[in-house]
């Protein structure tokens, strides 16, 4: 439920500091010559990481993350493709011209990355498809407009050994602005990893550093872009993209893995289906969030979206009557929690409008839960987890807004 998972984001920057240091203290040793050639020769990994990275994005099927993946490739590639032309590659004479587009690349880069991740999903997904690809495409405005890019891009601040392409170094924080603009928790860690691997491709300009330096500054930029989209992709596995809590999928897993003494609740939001009928899905969503919120703030992790209205608690290493106790509380905390409904200020009277009234209605919300603790002729997880909606049924038929125990035979 966090914009950015700090211990992520202490090793992206754990990474750009490494390179800074290695960057003035290994020049100045001797007698590493051997391990730096031998380091050299497993360096060719760096772009089959941006391919795999690649592919894994072609595996989530966000179209921005893909263009990303795909971009972060190429630039991967550019060093290659500079020493092509340089040495007139397969025989053929390369213009000038595309020696300073190779040259270019990492500067220009940034800029199309990063406003292809501030491009909203709303404007729909064919509008959202054709700005993606025309901003990948940035680049290609070099073609063109040769001279004007390079004095845009390629504004450099020379101090001493080290060279600032502001421009660039700039555009590489924008990512950073994803997660207050659109409030997504899946945004944070993506965007601060995309930054990261920003910065760490434009190192190797900035610090002008030997080629070892600069295939590990990308080996880790593409170790850092591949660990991100790891953790999309297991987001988008295990994750309810509605309420942010752990998904069935997660929970399947967990149960498979429980043993010893525990308990399993599930809960159900009382009412939900009239209460979507009088006010919307939208609002219904909204409630669903807010238990969601509640039922992490007290569980943590160990809660999960069943489906629909219905959610699941585990409770490790202790019986049902102390989950009964620590289910009842967060049941009160949110039937004390007063959800607001806006009004639709069209759809009101005018004279309820000249009277002042501010069109948010106070409604309160309740839910349900049922407890169950294995037995011990039948320690299964799934049937504990039948016996916990017994008992939901049981609290529901009891007049709702309660905790009720399932009570096994003797």
């Amino acid at each position: 439920m966090e914009r950015w998972n700090l211990r992520h984001v202490s090793f992206y920057t754990l990474a750009i500091i490494v390179i800074i240091i290695a960057s003035v203290v290994v020049p100045s040793l001797t007698g590493f010559q051997s391990i730096i050639q031998a380091y050299q020769k497993i360096l060719f990994v760096v772009p089959v990481l941006f391919v795999i990275a690649a592919f894994l994005a072609l595996r989530i099927s966000e179209t921005g993350i893909v263009l990303i993946s795909l971009s972060f490739l190429t630039l991967a590639l550019s060093e290659p493709l500079i020493q092509l032309v340089n040495g007139g590659g397969f025989g053929l004479p390369f213009p000038e011209f595309w020696l300073d587009f190779f040259t270019i690349l990492p500067f220009i880069l940034p800029f199309s990355l990063s406003l292809i991740f501030l491009v909203p999903d709303r404007i729909g997904r064919l509008s959202m498809t054709i700005i993606m690809v025309g901003l990948s495409l940035f680049p290609l405005l070099f073609v063109f407009f040769p001279e004007d890019i390079k004095l845009l891009l390629i504004r450099n601040i020379q101090y001493d050994s080290f060279l600032f392409p502001w421009p660039a170094v700039a555009a590489s924080f924008l990512p950073l602005a994803g997660p207050f603009i659109y409030r997504e928790r899946r945004t944070g860690t993506f965007s601060a990893a995309l930054t990261t691997s920003l910065i760490l491709s434009l190192l190797p300009s900035m610090l002008i550093l030997e080629d070892y330096l600069r295939e590990t500054s990308f080996l880790l930029a593409g170790m850092i872009l591949l660990h991100s989209l790891y953790r999309v992709y297991w987001d988008n596995s295990y994750i309810d993209e509605l309420t942010g809590l752990f998904n069935r999928r997660a929970l399947d897993e967990r149960l498979k893995k429980l043993h010893g003494g525990y308990a399993l609740a599930m809960v159900d939001v009382d009412h939900f289906k009239n209460f979507n009928d009088s006010y919307g899905h939208d609002e219904g969503d909204n409630v669903l969030r807010l238990v969601s919120k509640i039922l992490f703030t007290h569980f943590g992790k160990y809660a999960f979206r069943y489906g629909g209205e219905e959610f699941c608690v585990i409770f490790k290493k202790i019986n049902a009557e102390s989950s009964a106790k620590e289910m009842d509380e967060a049941r009160g905390a949110i039937e004390d929690h007063m959800f607001s409904i806006r009004t639709n200020i069209k759809n009101r009277k005018k004279s309820a409008r000249k009277k002042g009234v501010n069109g948010i209605e106070k409604v309160r919300l309740t839910v349900s839960a049922g407890i169950a603790e294995p037995a011990k002729s039948n320690r299964d997880a799934l049937s504990v987890l039948k016996n916990a909606d017994k008992a939901l049924y049981s609290a529901k038929e009891g007049g709702r807004n309660r905790v009720e125990i399932h009570r096994s035979r003797k």
